[in-house]
């Protein structure tokens, strides 16, 4: 009996192995092939991105060359690691001498310690903002010389880095025709200056010149009032000028020297 039944568990013993065999196979082949599949889609994404980071970078590279603005993008140590064509020819450096430098370099000597504060500071928390409102900056060429310039600062984020893009725009032009509307109209008030001496002289002349002439001078308004009287005249009219000023010259003159219907006056 026990023969017997060996017998009929024999078969059935190889018919388990090799069905476990054939699943241990199935999923061995399973796992492969989803290994696989996971590996083209994680290469598939790879190239996906790999193009969208060449993409990026060749927009930001039409943006640079386009703009008629010197453009510098520069990383968290300061390092230039791009530029446009208008910035090698505003600051004199070939592209690649600019990626060569700290952009500290293109700052004034006496500025660059504070700059570097200010540029930590900026990446710390960044946002686009024009760099040092309402200050007069200047950057410095390659031969040393400085210029007037404005500057706009925008982050930049690429491959997970950090970066900020710096506009330079040179306002020497603009610097040169407000120096010129300064000293034009210094130049003006400096004449209407003089102008205003000279005529204060010219009337104190005048003035004397009434004073001390023997003959009785006086003036009058367009309604015939004395307006002025020279000591000579108020000797003659036997009054002090604040007597004589205001009232009618013709108050003075004879009556026969008197127009029609105009009384006599007395002082």
């Amino acid at each position: 009996a026990e023969d017997e039944l060996q017998r009929l568990v024999q078969p059935l013993r190889r018919t388990f192995i090799g069905t476990t065999a054939l699943l241990l196979a199935l999923g061995f082949l399973l796992t492969a092939f989803g290994a696989r599949a996971w590996q083209s889609g994680v290469e598939a994404r790879l190239e996906e991105v790999q193009r969208e980071a060449q993409e990026s970078a060749r927009s930001l590279r039409l943006v640079l060359q386009s703009n008629p603005n010197a453009m510098l993008i520069v990383d968290r140590n300061g390092a230039i690691t791009d530029s446009n064509p208008r910035a090698e020819q505003v600051f004199d450096y070939s592209r690649e001498a600019l990626q060569s430098l700290s952009v500290e370099d293109l700052v004034p000597v006496a500025a660059r310690p504070g700059h570097s504060r200010h540029r930590e500071s900026y990446f710390a928390s960044s946002n686009a903002r024009p760099m040092g409102a309402g200050l007069d900056l200047a950057a410095r060429r390659r031969d040393g010389t400085e210029f007037p310039v404005e500057i706009s600062l925008a982050p930049l984020t690429l491959r997970g880095e950090s970066y900020v893009v710096a506009t330079v725009v040179d306002i020497s032009t603009r610097k040169r025709a407000e120096r010129m509307v300064q000293e034009a109209n210094a130049s003006l008030e400096r004449r209407v200056d003089d102008r205003t001496q000279e005529l204060g002289r010219a009337e104190a002349n005048l003035r004397l010149l009434l004073e001390s002439s023997a003959s009785g001078l006086y003036g009058v308004d367009r309604a015939g009032c004395i307006t002025f009287a020279n000591p000579a005249a108020c000797r003659i009219l036997g009054a002090g000028a604040d007597a004589l000023i205001g009232r009618a010259a013709t108050e003075f003159f004879a009556d026969d020297e008197r127009g029609p219907g105009e009384a006599p006056g007395q002082l």
